[in-house]
């Protein structure tokens, strides 16, 4: 079952989910599968064990959920599969046992053909936000990560997801020490 299918079925109401709960008949994507446009790449610098930086990305597409008019299960459907393909992707870089070190700053790059306005931006990205704070055991209202959003127009890459993680004072956001 793909996307559109599932999509269908969700605002048909043959599929009604509880939370937590998989969506079933639902393939997610194979790691060994993605789109063509956009491949899963994973880069970072590891210090004393424990991650200092990091860049991943992933074939995820973020679309703007607040002009959508979706049928609310659809939408819990689409967070569902991009909270999964995050968290998939994340506990494979951190099954060795690396962490994250904080304070950090996480940078999340929409890229697409098209561009969002800065609160469609940060709505479409909040799945994913929770995803990642709960993988490095914050909350994503703690002041020691600090959440930054961008967007890359691309007409030829498609559309995906591009996350960097990085000490604060690598990206400018704090003095640097002395």
């Amino acid at each position: 079952m793909n996307v559109k299918e599932l999509n269908r079925k969700l605002k048909s109401g043959h599929v009604k989910l509880k939370p937590g709960q998989s969506v079933p008949g639902v393939r997610t994507r194979k790691r060994s599968d993605p789109p063509p446009d956009v491949q899963t790449v994973a880069a970072g610098q590891i210090r004393a064990g424990m991650i200092i930086g990091l860049d991943v990305v992933m074939p995820i597409r973020i679309e703007s959920e607040m002009n959508r008019r979706d049928h609310p299960l659809a939408v819990a459907g689409r967070k569902q599969l991009q909270k999964q393909e995050v968290r998939a992707e994340f506990r494979r870089l951190f099954y060795a046992g690396f962490r994250v070190e904080m304070p950090a700053v996480v940078t999340l790059t929409r890229i697409a053909p098209t561009i969002l306005d800065d609160d469609n931006l940060r709505c479409g990205f909040k799945a994913v936000r929770d995803a990642l704070a709960s993988i490095l055991d914050v909350d994503d209202g703690d002041p020691l990560v600090t959440w930054d959003y961008k967007q890359y127009q691309s007409m030829t890459a498609g559309y995906g997801i591009r996350i960097q993680i990085q000490r604060p004072f690598e990206t400018g956001h704090a003095n640097q020490p002395s």
